[in-house]
């Protein structure tokens, strides 16, 4: 969560389960982009359709590491902002305790970890 600004990047339990896939070494994730005040997801329209705004991260379980840059997002304009994983920026899984438990070890109680911020 970024200080100061009206959203935040929280994991969204349901968009996390149904996106968890095997890649190469990683695991891969979406997570949608929350408005903290409203507490529901930032949503832009294209073409009629809305459109929630989500970004896909990389986990390496057998080193235990989060990257912390999104490798991919359905919003255009933050394509250029993108990491690849051969330069990615990787944090510490212990500092993300509820998405080790989540995509690493599947483990569904992780979801009030993730809700509450810890």
């Amino acid at each position: 969560m970024r200080r100061g600004k009206k959203w935040c990047r929280c994991f969204a339990v349901f968009a996390i389960l149904n996106s968890i896939r095997q890649e190469r070494a990683y695991k891969i994730f979406w997570a949608r982009t929350w408005l903290i005040g409203k507490q529901q997801p930032m949503v832009f329209h294209r073409n009629e359709a809305l459109i929630f705004l989500s970004q896909k991260f990389v986990v390496d379980c057998p080193r235990r590491r989060f990257g912390s840059r999104f490798i991919d997002s359905n919003e255009p304009v933050q394509m250029k902002h993108k990491a690849a994983i051969e330069t990615m920026r990787w944090e510490a899984l212990e500092r993300f305790p509820a998405v080790g438990r989540l995509v690493c070890e599947g483990r569904g109680d992780a979801a009030q970890g993730l809700m509450t911020g810890r």
